[in-house]
Order: structure tokens, then sequence, then C-alpha cells
């Protein structure tokens, strides 16, 4: 996903050092992201869903809960991580349901698909815009983003203070400072992590699809 070689080796670091407990200790049946995919799966009932890419799908968390309900369409998921991949395989999942692939270079062609869907992925990515911007791409009715919101974080005071820095310009300029110029962070619950603004892909979203919500 087009980190930097440093993070890039971190992250794969993690995924293998977690591979036998990662779905007990990051995933829960009742989290935000499970919530998304619950109103998305409304959402796909009156718009058509016979094809869906769930996009750094990690064990295919998503694509089982998209097959129970959906069990007629196409889905398949993409995720870079071969660690990641063989729990999903282990799991039930086919090979050719999920796949090795780079969020920023789908290989997919324009519109393949009826939805593209990610959950708490883009803020692993450095190059978010590309990421985005291909979910587009290959998106035909629409597009399921659920990812953390930096701005949305933390107590009133930190809020307010990115706020202020990023209506100020320089938020970019204090993550450097504050990273030692790196840009990403680290923690034992999240691995290499970016700053994502949830409303940061809207342009990128605008220019294909005419409703947001």
């Amino acid at each position: 996903m087009r980190l930097d070689k440093q993070a890039e080796q971190r992250q794969r670091e993690y995924y293998a050092a977690h591979v036998d407990d990662y779905e007990d200790k990051h995933l829960s049946n009742d989290d935000e992201h499970m919530r998304a995919l619950a109103m998305f799966q409304g959402l796909a009932l009156g718009r058509g869903h016979a094809s869906i890419l769930d996009v750094g799908a990690g064990t295919g968390r998503g694509i089982r809960f998209l097959q129970q309900v959906f069990p007629a369409s196409k889905v398949i998921d993409v995720e870079p991580s071969r660690d990641q991949r063989e729990i999903g395989h282990a799991a039930g999942l086919k090979p050719s349901d999920l796949v090795d692939g780079d969020a920023t270079r789908l290989p997919f062609t324009n519109n393949e698909f009826d939805w593209v869907i990610e959950t708490a992925v883009l803020h692993h990515i450095k190059d978010y815009k590309a990421a985005v911007s291909e979910m587009c791409r290959v998106a035909r009715v629409g597009v399921l983003i659920s990812d953390p919101n930096n701005m949305g974080q933390g107590s009133f005071l930190s809020r307010l203070f990115k706020q202020t820095l990023r209506g100020l310009g320089l938020w970019n300029a204090f993550l450097r400072l504050q990273t030692g110029g790196k840009i990403y962070k680290f923690s034992e619950g999240d691995s290499v992590y970016f700053s994502f603004f949830a409303f940061d892909p809207v342009p990128i979203l605008q220019q294909k699809f005419g409703r947001l919500i």
C-alpha cells in the first residue's frame, strides 16, 4: 500500500506476530465497522448488489458477512498481507475470493463492481487519495468508507487543537515535527497508521457519484 520500506516492514512484522489471535484481539461483532456493514446491507438492497469488492479485507470478516447476507452476489476481497489472507483461507474462504492486491493499484477494470467498500483501511495507507480514486474507478453504483476520523478523536481540547492547526494549514507540518518526518505512527493496537480525516475523500467521491450519505 505504498508505505516507505521501514513502515512496510513494521506492518508486515506486526501482522505476522498476531497471526494466531488477530481476530480475537482486533475485531468485534458489534464494532463500528460491523455496524457500517449492516447499514450497507440496507443501502445495497435498494440499489443492486450483484458484485462487491472489499478493499484491504484483512482476514476476510467483511466477505464472510457479505456472503451470508448476499449469497447470490459476487464478492471479492483484496488484501496485501499474506499472513492475513492465510487466516481467511484457513477459515474457509477460497483463494479466488480473498486475493493479493494493492489498494492504490486495483487489478480490475472500470466499473467492474457494483460496490467497492473498505473498513478501517484508509488510515493505514499513506496515499489514501490514490486508494479512494481506485475504489471510485472500479465501482459502478457506489463506495462505502468506514474509517477512524482523526479530527473527531480525543478530548475537546485535543480536537480543538487539531482542527485549529488544520484550519491554519499547519497540520501536516505539525505531524512531520511530531513524528520526526515519518508522518506515520505505530501502536500495538493498530500497527502503522496515518492521520486520516473522514471528510478528506469527499471531493474524490463527488467526481464520480452525485450523492453522499
